[in-house]
């Protein structure tokens, strides 16, 4: 249960922003505020119908746990990543109990300022099978889907996934991402123990995509690389991020989001182990490249009803002989 209950922590995921961590020598403490990045806005938060939060609650003490993001890809099916449903260490099933729709401030309760909660039931969150990071730090295919019990609120808009592998096409374009996360993490080395920074309200930030040739760190095929703009302060997504939808951006001093909203990524995971701001940048699932997966399972699971791939169209009946051909035919038989 020791294990469980830190790996949670753990998982919370959040936004950290700030310079490079340098250790105050009289303090032994690294810097409290938080730089890059900013709070997202009630009115910006409206335009992100389909942004979710995911959790449980603590089987000891029964609280919430605002564990991981999520987007909302259909009426009944929500995409988050296969992390935030099964232990990453040692394959520890934990899936979310519930998903808040409408939600901006953490501390507010269920049916208070537009908060509608949906529970789900055991069985219906699922991953890809093909998620490994439990037995070799793989977190290629980290992709998870819950399907609803019951249609999302009026007003859920689902997202747009790309299917285009070509989608972001070059390195340095924006990418717009905001969640719930820590704003900064603990360190888990000593000598710098600093205290990891939760937000009750989401934050959002710019990052540059990078290319497979260009990134710090390697990544597979189904993996993007995420890092801070050319000459910003760094930026990232951290624990608490997880899940969550990762859209192109507009870029420039005010960020935000390009429309129509498409999504290209999910929040996965950082290429530093210890430190989620880092030069080296941070991974994410490419939603072109698990798109067959996604559109397949949520297919299926909800019973042939939505994301069903098109079906190509029935081969056309056979032509019909006329009358007089049918009499040649006989008069040839004779």
């Amino acid at each position: 249960m020791n294990l469980y209950k830190a790996f949670l922590s753990m998982v919370l995921i959040g936004m950290a922003f700030g310079e490079d961590i340098k250790m105050d020598e009289e303090t032994n403490k690294g810097p409290e505020e938080i730089v890059n990045g900013k709070t997202l806005s009630v009115a910006d938060r409206a335009n992100r119908p389909w942004l979710v939060n995911v959790g449980w609650y603590d089987p000891d003490t029964g609280a919430e746990n605002f564990a991981c993001g999520g987007s909302v890809i259909s009426p009944s099916a929500i995409l988050l990543a296969a992390h935030c449903i099964r232990d990453s260490r040692d394959g520890t099933w934990f899936p979310p109990l519930w998903i808040d729709f409408f939600r901006y401030n953490k501390r507010h309760a269920v049916g208070t300022n537009g908060i509608v909660r949906t529970h789900l039931n055991i069985g219906d969150c699922v991953h890809h099978e093909g998620y490994q990071a439990w037995v070799d730090d793989d977190f290629s295919e980290d992709v998870a889907v819950c399907i609803l019990p019951m249609p999302a609120p009026a007003g859920v808009t689902p997202i747009t996934l790309n299917a285009n592998p070509n989608v972001p096409a070059s390195t340095g374009v924006p990418l717009d991402v905001a969640g719930w996360g820590l704003q900064r993490e603990d360190n888990h080395d000593a000598p710098d123990p600093r205290e990891e920074v939760p937000t009750n309200v989401p934050r959002v930030t710019t990052l540059d995509y990078n290319t497979p040739f260009d990134c710090p760190v390697a990544t597979a095929a189904t993996e993007m690389c995420t890092v801070t703009p050319a000459g910003s302060r760094l930026t990232a997504t951290c624990h608490g991020d997880s899940g969550g939808p990762i859209v192109l951006g507009n870029g420039g001093p005010d960020g935000g989001m390009q429309t129509p909203v498409l999504q290209v990524g999910i929040v996965s995971h950082h290429g530093n182990p210890n430190n989620c701001l880092s030069r080296q940048g941070n991974i994410a699932i490419r939603t072109s490249a698990m798109l067959p997966w996604i559109t397949n399972t949520v297919c299926v699971r909800t019973g042939f009803r939505e994301m069903c791939p098109a079906l190509p169209p029935p081969p056309p009946p056979p032509p019909v002989a006329s009358k007089s051909s049918k009499n040649a035919k006989r008069m040839l038989r004779n």
